[in-house]
This record gives C-alpha cells, structure tokens and sequence, in this order.
C-alpha cells in the first residue's frame, strides 16, 4: 500500500503514514495526492484487501478531493 502510493503521487505531492494499535486491531493509515487514478480500484489496494481478509483484517480506500485515504485493520496477536 505504501509503495502504490509513492508511485501515484505526483510529483510535489505528500504522503502521511501512521500506524496504531486501535481496538487489539493493528491499523496502518495511508493518506496521500491522488492522481487520475481511482483510489478504491488500485491493484495494490485490491491486493492488500485480498491479503488482509485472509488474515481477518480489511482494506478500504476512499477519495475526498484530491486526497487517497487507504486504512488497513490486521487482527492482534496475543502474546504468550
């Protein structure tokens, strides 16, 4: 998700990466300058999604304006 990013901003644009722990859930957050590109269409977001669904997590992205918002939840691990 972060290298589809990097490689869709266009040049001059910005990202922000932030990661959490929300809920047990691990949560990785990825804003960053959209291009013509169709944000919920991406490979890599679909990909990502297929990975974190198989892992009991999701992936979902979503464009406001000239920004990509992509959220990623991964279930916790317990530690023994």
């Amino acid at each position: 998700l972060v290298a589809g990013a990097l490689a869709s901003t266009p040049d001059g644009g910005r990202i922000e990466l932030a990661l959490r722990a929300e809920e047990g859930q691990a949560v990785l957050r990825v804003a960053h300058a959209a291009g013509a590109e169709d944000c919920e269409a991406a490979e890599d977001l679909q990909l990502g999604g297929v990975a974190a669904r198989a892992l009991g997590g999701e992936a979902v992205a979503e464009r406001d304006g000239g920004v990509c918002r992509v959220v990623l939840r991964l279930p916790g691990v317990e530690r023994p």
